[in-house]
């Protein structure tokens, strides 16, 4: 009498599941967690650990920007008015600046200077007088000749 016994090979798998990450009552992936718009997390699989960082937002270096906001939902802030800057203070486009009599600066609306943030600034040319004494009236730049 011959038995034969017969062995089959076979291939177990074994599936290890991932760990997930608990913040609060929630449980979460292994992966990117977004928790908050500022925060981001890291949920690892191999440890059920969540390593989070906050977000670092670009410098705001724009020189033509005047007024900075954080939209709705958003971690850093925009740009929301541009403008110029002068004598550490700012203007609006298209807002005129009196340096006094003979000078004035305006904030420009487009163009190159608009780009950079910086004011024009021109002096007032005045027209020529013909007469023997010119007088320039308080609070003007120009010459006038007297009335006779």
């Amino acid at each position: 009498m011959w038995i034969y016994l017969l062995l089959v090979a076979s291939t177990v798998w074994c599936v290890v599941r991932a760990k997930q990450c608990a913040y609060g009552d929630v449980l979460y992936q292994p992966g990117t967690v977004n928790l908050e718009p500022c925060v981001t997390c890291w949920c690892s699989g191999d440890t059920g650990q969540l390593t989070c960082s906050h977000k670092v937002c670009p410098p705001r270096n724009d020189p033509a920007c005047i007024r900075y906001e954080v939209p709705p939902g958003a971690c850093c802030p925009v740009c929301v008015e541009f403008g110029c800057l002068f004598k550490g203070r700012s203007y609006r486009r298209g807002e005129k600046l009196a340096l006094g009599q003979c000078s004035y600066c305006y904030c420009p609306w487009q163009g190159v200077a608009s780009l950079s943030g910086n004011v024009i600034c021109l002096n007032m040319t005045c027209a020529d007088v013909h007469c023997a004494r010119p007088i320039t009236p308080p609070g003007r730049c120009c010459p006038v000749c007297p009335q006779s």
